[in-house]
């Protein structure tokens, strides 16, 4: 189904501009089909192809899209950020400091109906 969605890429938009060469999911693993993604970027009907998510995480170092051409990939860690760490310490500190306090936390409470 992959080869399929992605053979149906239209050429140009609605204004004429070039588009269906390129891909790029930042989503979730198996969104793309990874064996069609490959085999699209060998054949031409994809230039390049860019994620950072993937269905096996980290890829194998015989994995398919590691030979490809026009492939970039990198590993998902959106999250490791300075200020997303900051962020992550001052919600688990307002949390624990609301649990002392007897209320429930802001976010609510992980696995309390």
């Amino acid at each position: 189904r992959g080869g399929e969605m992605l053979e149906r890429m239209p050429a140009a938009g609605p204004d004429g501009a070039a588009c269906g060469s390129h891909l790029i999911n930042v989503a979730r693993g198996g969104i793309a089909d990874e064996a069609a993604v490959a085999a699209a970027l060998h054949s031409g009907t994809l230039t390049s192809y860019a994620s950072d998510v993937f269905d096996q995480e980290p890829l194998p170092a015989d994995h398919p899209l590691l030979g490809c051409p026009g492939f970039i990939g990198t590993p998902h860690i959106g999250g490791a950020t300075r200020e997303a760490q900051d962020r992550v310490g001052l919600q688990i500190a307002a949390a624990v400091l609301a649990v002392l306090d007897g209320r429930v936390p802001e976010d609510g409470v992980v696995g309390v109906a």
